[in-house]
């Protein structure tokens, strides 16, 4: 477990806010406030990014962090997060369409022949 998450089940020992042990499901109540807490931070991001502001820039995407990491420790994914993480990076490179990328009109990377989706199930279940 890395030391971000380790940080984050101490704040949340200490703010007696959730932290499963296990992969769990979380109440609607938590997760609403989870996505709140995450478009906060992502309306400060495009905030600090109108405004050319590198400063609120990086406290938005180290707030974005910490919510993420709250969000893994919520649902007690922090000891397979790491190994979901690596398999959705290669299913991610899987993407390539014989060794190149496959762009839509905006910019978004595409599925070529070659993707297969990430089995995540298989940690979850370990």
């Amino acid at each position: 477990m890395d030391s971000k998450t380790v940080s984050v089940i101490e704040f949340n020992k200490a703010f007696n806010i959730i932290r499963n042990k296990k992969p769990s499901l979380i109440s609607k109540q938590e997760y609403n406030l989870r996505v709140k807490l995450m478009s906060e931070e992502l309306t400060e991001y495009q905030e600090a990014c109108d405004n050319d502001d590198l400063t609120e820039v990086c406290d938005a995407i180290v707030d974005l962090l910490y919510v993420l990491n709250g969000i893994i420790v919520a649902h007690g994914i922090q000891d397979i997060v790491e190994d979901m993480y690596d398999e959705v990076h290669r299913s991610n490179m899987s993407k390539l369409e014989n060794g190149k990328p496959l762009y839509r009109s905006d910019g978004k990377v595409m599925k070529g022949s070659e993707y297969f989706r990430p089995n995540l199930i298989k940690y979850i279940n370990e």
